[in-house]
């Protein structure tokens, strides 16, 4: 039978791709198309990265399988049904967890030393411990490149999530901010897979699905 559409992929193939970059198209300029209630939802919190990975799922299915503990955390700081605390504390569990595994001997007392803090705070939030908070993200902030992504150097990657999650806790103004780049070196990590499982164990055992019906 002769072939009506010649080339090398066929028609559905060549329709489903130009519906993909209209689609791409439609969410970088602002023109996104809501099919379902959590991809409104999940476009009216900026997640576009999870917007475009949920798809047709529904909030649980999304909640559930999303494989990524970077998109799950920035998630769920983002509305009101997990409040700072139990992020951060989710965030802790997630951050010391990196801390056992992505080892590096010259950062590890500082590395300690900030999940410490941020757990001290979150049982006892007072101006002692906000203090003590404060003065281990001052000694972060001394780390040479740190969070300059132009110099960032190997051994300073790993203390990346620390720094985040003791932002957290100095800077609530921009928690989810914060919250939402915690676990971003994690998933860059390659062969991490098993560690982001882990991760997004952790957050679902310690939060629950953000979406709210509107």
């Amino acid at each position: 039978m002769k072939q009506l559409f010649p080339g090398k992929y066929p028609l559905w193939a060549k329709v489903y791709r130009v519906y993909k970059e209209f689609r791409s198209s439609c969410w970088h300029n602002g023109l996104i198309l809501n099919f379902t209630p959590l991809q409104k939802h999940l476009h009216a919190l900026h997640e576009a990265q999870l917007y475009k990975w949920a798809g047709w799922r529904s909030p649980e299915q999304a909640w559930l399988e999303c494989p990524n503990p970077s998109w799950l955390l920035s998630w769920a700081s983002h509305t009101s049904r997990n409040t700072h605390e139990q992020v951060l504390r989710a965030a802790c569990r997630c951050v010391r967890l990196w801390q056992s595994k992505a080892f590096t001997p010259e950062l590890e007392a500082i590395q300690l030393r900030a999940i410490e803090a941020a757990e001290n705070w979150l049982a006892s939030p007072s101006e002692e411990t906000l203090g003590q908070a404060k003065a281990v993200y001052g000694d972060i902030l001394k780390t040479p490149g740190v969070f300059d992504k132009q110099i960032l150097q190997n051994v300073c990657r790993s203390l990346v999530p620390a720094g985040n999650l003791i932002s957290m806790v100095v800077d609530p103004t921009c928690f989810d901010g914060f919250a939402g780049q915690c676990l971003d070196e994690v998933v860059r990590t390659p062969d991490s897979a098993d560690l982001q499982a882990q991760m997004c164990e952790i957050i679902h055992n310690h939060l629950v699905c953000p979406y709210v019906k509107a």
